[in-house]
């Protein structure tokens, strides 16, 4: 309970006065709360910036079919709507996401949590899958990727997902079924 409304305070906070100008102890007051309770649940400030980047980008994902295709198109169109609403709407959490991922370490953990929302979308009982997640998601950062979102045209970004899809889908059926 307190995590979220930490969390609810710091995206507010971030969103308003951006990263730069929002402070733990500013989150901490307006929660009426000390400090040293924040740094309980997160170490630092860019913990709790990413951990906030991460519930907002979480929330418009959403998994919808049956079958991991349809999972994977759900998952893929969902994850780009979410980046370009942040990006739309929400400029200032859009823009300290793009700082949070110019350093290699959250690259890397971003990286990492698509890889596990891919295996999550395309996961099976009677398929095994000829493409890995770690594929799929290393070619889908360079859709859903905030430097490459905020550098490209919506219809550009949104072509190149169902482009993305095609291929999947054409790999996934060109495959042979092991049983």
């Amino acid at each position: 309970m307190t995590r979220r409304l930490i969390l609810e305070a710091a995206e507010h906070s971030f969103a308003e006065n951006g990263f730069r100008n929002t402070t733990i102890a500013a989150i901490a007051t307006e929660l009426e709360m000390s400090p040293a309770n924040v740094f309980k649940h997160f170490s630092c400030k860019e913990d709790l910036a990413r951990a906030v980047i991460e519930t907002r980008l979480s929330r418009g994902i959403r998994f919808r079919g049956g079958s991991p295709g349809e999972r994977m198109a759900s998952f893929v169109r969902n994850a780009l709507k979410s980046m370009l609403d942040l990006r739309k709407q929400e400029r200032g959490l859009f823009e300290i996401m793009e700082m949070l991922i110019a350093s290699p370490d959250l690259e890397q953990r971003f990286r990492l949590s698509l890889i596990a929302q891919v295996a999550q979308a395309l996961r099976s009982d009677t398929e095994t899958k000829s493409l890995s997640a770690e594929r799929i998601a290393d070619v889908l950062l360079a859709v859903l990727h905030p430097s490459i979102v905020d550098r490209t045209e919506e219809a550009i970004l949104k072509r190149r997902a169902e482009h993305l899809l095609a291929i999947i889908e054409k790999a996934e059926l060109a495959a042979p079924q092991i049983d």
